[in-house]
């Protein structure tokens, strides 16, 4: 990626896209240690994917070490000031403290399980420097709200006495704490979650990232510009596709609006759009990014470990409602996009930045396409596990990148150094995602093993019960309330981990199918970026926009609505989320839940010089009954007239001089 900007003015992390000047000083020492980290990270685990040089808590231990010391170099200390001299030394003598700490916890793992419960003072403090810079780190990155999460965790384990009602419980002492955070294993940052994060988060987040370098992002650019020329819509389209992509690796919803919106909400802006709608477009194409397969923001591993399932039987599960959710948001951008005129920009200011050239022949992305076949050969065919498919993946991306790219250039010479280029920088930014995923999933190891102290679950799942009748319907709607509460500010993993925690298992006791149920709570908690008071993607999004927050908020809800209603159909057509050969019925569903998702962007969006919003708001609720509680015949009939009435409606604004206002 070319840039102009000086080197004063870059940042540690955008240094660490270039090569390292020639001159240490000791600014350029903290641009190389964050450079040379990250790209030993992202070795490592590729390595270990390869060679299983250590048992896997070991890994675990070395993955979320080495996190944690990669997120120290990211700080960045102003050398011309004391302060900044101060936190230079700092991080060189933390980076040490932790990189010892992980060596402690790795050479001696063998004799700590040996004596459970009876650990040394030293482990004692080690545990502590553990959980401060889990905490430290995840406020830096996540801010406040998550962070305060875990910290009230903590309260609620060591004063469950003092906690009134069916909600207390035997308090345990801080000795126990740091044991069930940071010494045990088997839970706490070297357990379950964290885990997941080490054996297959890491190695499938540094795939993603250089396969966006080697030309990824650029290929779906290059559609998008494609699509531009045939499609009104194509620049919104553009962001739609580039969002969604860089969504289901990011895995942070409010990270993905700040690194595409800042690009795609300006392009659109060039275009003739306002503000405000490009806000909201931008923040729902983010948010929807998370339920986008094979990564789903890194929450499919964390599914498929929950639920003792295959990876791949997740994220062949999650494809269909995917696939609605995306042509969801893409059709109803199309609408609202009607009211502009976006042939052309009103100035070539803003393009989308990429470390590759764009409008390239298609078959110079052929090593790219070769990878992902790999990675769905093993695991749809050979059936082989994503560890190991992941490893395959990389290898032959890397191989067949350089001897690609070898035979097609014309200056071998700087061909390689391009290709060295984009590796590093793949490497690297794979590396930093990794650890920003890690340091999350430790926060949140920390606050589900607290829980354990108490019976909060427990309790919650019984009133929300209660106040729903054990009936399915509203014990639903209390399920998407919470798992929105619970969802907001957080990333995505997080958020699932969360809802899953405290909500799945109510609705889990009707008798829904466990992924169905895992479905539905991970939807409604993506859908919380747009959902206000918090709504974190429109937050970033208007301000990159420089528009109004609650106006691009009640945009993307009204962009978004239809959204709503597709975690509903996940629990009433189980066959959508569990579907084979077997099951034919599951395309009538989806074709029927997809025909009723149009109708309702129709009723929503458009058409309002022959709807008024009172029958708008009838004849969506009344579609949305039928959808779930019709039988076949009736959900047949009520649909072919849903088609009926767009087509009708297609036919009267064809023949209609009026243009149609945009939402």
């Amino acid at each position: 990626m070319s840039n102009t900007t000086s080197d004063q003015e870059l940042t540690l992390e955008e240094k660490g896209e270039q090569l390292p000047a020639l001159d240490f000083t000791l600014d350029n020492a903290q641009w190389l240690m964050l450079t040379l980290s990250a790209i030993a990270f992202s070795v490592y685990h590729i390595l270990y994917a390869f060679t299983f040089v250590v048992n896997s808590d070991q890994h675990t231990i070395i993955s979320l070490g080495l996190s944690i010391f990669l997120m120290i170099q990211l700080v960045e200390a102003n050398l011309d000031e004391l302060t900044g001299k101060v936190l230079f030394a700092a991080k060189l003598v933390s980076s040490a403290l932790i990189l010892y700490i992980t060596y402690y916890f790795v050479t001696s793992y063998s004799t700590i399980l040996t004596r459970i419960l009876n650990y040394t003072q030293q482990e004692y403090v080690f545990a502590i420097i553990l959980v401060g810079a889990i905490l430290l780190f995840t406020y830096r990155r996540y801010g406040v709200f998550i962070t305060s999460v875990v910290v009230l965790s903590f309260g609620y384990a060591m004063l469950g006495s003092y906690i009134p009602g069916q909600f207390g419980h035997s308090s345990i002492q801080f000795a126990r704490v740091l044991e069930r955070t940071a010494l045990v294993f088997d839970i706490g940052l070297f357990g379950f979650l964290p885990g997941v994060g080490a054996q297959w988060i890491v190695l499938f987040l540094v795939y993603a990232s250089l396969l966006i370098e080697f030309g990824a992002l650029q290929l779906a650019m290059d559609f998008g510009a494609r699509m531009n020329q045939h499609l009104q819509s194509g620049v919104p389209q553009l962001a739609v596709v580039t969002s969604f992509i860089m969504g289901s690796i990011s895995g942070s919803a409010a990270a993905n609006t700040a690194t595409t919106g800042a690009v795609t909400i300006p392009l659109m802006k060039s275009y003739g759009m306002d503000g405000e709608t490009a806000a909201a477009i931008e923040s729902n194409a983010s948010s929807g990014g998370q339920v986008l397969p094979p990564i789903m923001g890194a929450s499919a591993f964390v599914m498929a470990s929950f639920l003792n399932i295959r990876y791949f039987d997740v994220i062949v599960g999650a494809l269909l409602p995917a696939i609605i959710f995306y042509l969801t948001v893409s059709i109803s951008v199309y609408y609202v996009s009607k009211g502009y005129e976006l042939s052309e920009p009103a100035s070539d200011e803003h393009t989308l930045e990429t470390t590759q050239e764009s409008g390239q022949a298609w078959y110079v992305y052929l090593p790219l396409a070769v990878s992902v076949l790999v990675l769905i050969y093993d695991l749809g065919i050979r059936q082989i596990g994503p560890l190991t498919s992941g490893f395959h993946s990389v290898m032959s991306l890397l191989v067949l990148q350089f001897i690609w790219k070898m035979i097609l250039a014309d200056d071998r010479g700087e061909t390689l150094r391009d290709y060295g280029r984009n590796l590093g920088v793949g490497l690297q930014k794979g590396a930093i995602a990794s650890a920003e995923i890690m340091v999350v999933l430790g926060a949140i190891a920390i606050f589900v093993s607290l829980l354990g102290s108490g019976n909060l679950v427990q309790v919650l799942s019984f009133m929300m019960l209660d106040i729903s009748g054990g009936l399915l319907f509203p014990l639903l709607l209390v399920a998407m309330i919470l798992s929105i509460i619970f969802g907001l500010g957080m990333p995505t993993v997080a958020a699932y981990v969360v809802v899953v925690v405290f909500v799945a298992p109510a609705v889990a006791d009707l008798g829904i199918a466990e992924f169905n149920t895992h479905l539905f709570v991970f939807y409604f908690a993506i859908l919380s970026a747009i959902t206000p008071p918090v709504a974190l993607a429109a937050v970033i999004a208007s301000g990159i926009a420089e528009a109004d927050f609650l106006k691009v908020a009640k945009k993307a809800m009204i962009l978004g609505a239809p959204l709503f209603i597709l975690p509903y159909t996940i629990i009433y057509h189980p066959s959508i989320a569990n579907w084979n050969g077997d099951t034919p019925l599951t395309f009538v569903y989806l074709l029927t839940t997809f025909t009723a998702i149009v109708t309702i962007i129709h009723f929503n969006l458009g058409y309002h010089e022959y709807v008024n919003g009172a029958i708008k708001t009838v004849a969506g609720g009344a579609l949305v009954a039928v959808m779930f509680w019709g039988t076949t015949t009736i959900q047949a009939a009520g649909f072919a007239v849903a088609a009926l009435i767009v087509v009708a409606f297609h036919y009267m604004e064809r023949n209609s001089s009026k243009t149609v206002a945009p939402a």
